[in-house]
């Protein structure tokens, strides 16, 4: 059985972890984490069922008072990947958003695992996700940025010949 999105190849572009320690003050003070995804998908010009996914993810631990706590992250990895051909066509694009989130989440899951494993506050692991909920969130997201930018364009009057 093809797979409905067939991973080719990645690469890390970017991999930045600090850590902070907690200190006795800050641990009492609790804490949050706050995480933020985000992504592009290119199609290529000659095949049209192979597309690139530029995947985004933060992480940010902090105390309370937003002080800085523990694991800061900023990764960004890129996925080239053939679509299958069993995926109808208008479902092509929902599809490959979703398990490209899937399958690249799940890549960072392990590296940021192996990378923070050696940090002297012990491993992170990244909690599990639901890539359906992602893809909405930047889609939505995506959509809100484009309709700002559309409503800055100067608007034209628009003359219709009719009754003239």
């Amino acid at each position: 059985m093809n797979a409905a999105l067939q991973l080719e190849e990645f690469f890390l572009t970017r991999l930045d972890v600090t850590c902070e320690p907690p200190s006795e003050e800050k641990q009492e003070t609790g804490g949050q984490t706050s995480i933020g995804f985000d992504y592009d998908v290119a199609n290529h010009i000659d095949e049209p069922l192979r597309r690139r996914m530029d995947f985004r993810f933060k992480l940010q631990e902090q105390t309370a008072d937003q002080k800085p706590l523990g694991f800061r992250l900023t990764v960004e990895i890129v996925g080239f990947f053939t679509i299958g051909d069993q995926i109808p066509p208008e479902k092509v694009e929902l599809q490959t958003r979703v398990n490209g989130v899937s399958v690249l989440y799940g890549i960072l899951r392990g590296l940021v695992a192996n990378v923070t494993g050696s940090f002297p506050v012990g491993k992170l692991v990244l909690p599990t996700v639901m890539p359906q909920d992602i893809v909405n969130d930047v889609e939505r997201r995506k959509a809100e940025e484009r309709n700002k930018e559309a409503a800055k364009l100067p608007h034209e009057s628009i003359k219709s010949s009719e009754g003239i």
